[in-house]
């Protein structure tokens, strides 16, 4: 009977040292959890609210994210597209860059790349909009997601215009000044 009781209490010592190293694990996997969390929503806070359009769009072309800045520039609520084709939804218009391809051809394509593209995509009310696209592959988990960044160049744009106006309307005056009218 005595040679079992420390026997006996080394086992509970096991078991408790055991129970402690599980509580320990457990409360790390807490902390990295709520890191995680926290994480979360500075991402998801810095996206939302960033000046250009952010789009996720699968490898079939379903859209898995799409932020505030998307919302405003198509005109379409984010619940109302996630996970569903973008080409049936978005609506694109004429490209302006050197292949003269579409929005649409891009994502089909999967093109990727540091250049941008300018081209001109349609708001949900009817109204073109010039744009300049970046877009990234990605690879998460063996999913191929291409991320697009889209701004809006519109005011960038008339600036342009009315400065070739202004260079014109210059060019015109100095032409006269020279012939002498």
């Amino acid at each position: 009977e005595y040679t079992s009781q420390p026997r006996i209490q080394s086992v509970f010592k096991q078991i408790q040292g055991t129970a402690d190293t599980f509580y320990e694990m457990k409360q790390a996997v807490m902390a990295y959890r709520q890191e995680l969390v926290k994480r979360e929503k500075i991402n998801r806070v810095i996206i939302d609210t960033a000046r250009e359009a952010i789009i996720m769009v699968e490898k079939q072309g379903m859209i898995s994210y799409w932020n505030r800045a998307a919302e405003n520039l198509f005109g379409y609520p984010a619940q109302d597209v996630q996970g569903k084709s973008i080409f049936e939804l978005v609506p694109f218009q004429k490209h302006r860059h050197k292949d003269h391809l579409s929005l649409n051809a891009l994502f089909k394509e999967r093109r990727a790349g540091s250049e941008n593209a300018e081209l001109d995509i349609i708001h949900r009310d009817g109204q073109t909009i010039p744009v300049e696209l970046s877009m990234v592959r990605i690879d998460i988990e063996d999913t191929l997601f291409l991320v697009a960044v889209i701004r809006d160049v519109s005011t960038r744009k008339a600036i342009e215009q009315e400065r070739m106006a202004i260079l014109e309307q210059l060019q015109q005056a100095q032409k006269m000044e020279a012939i002498g009218t």
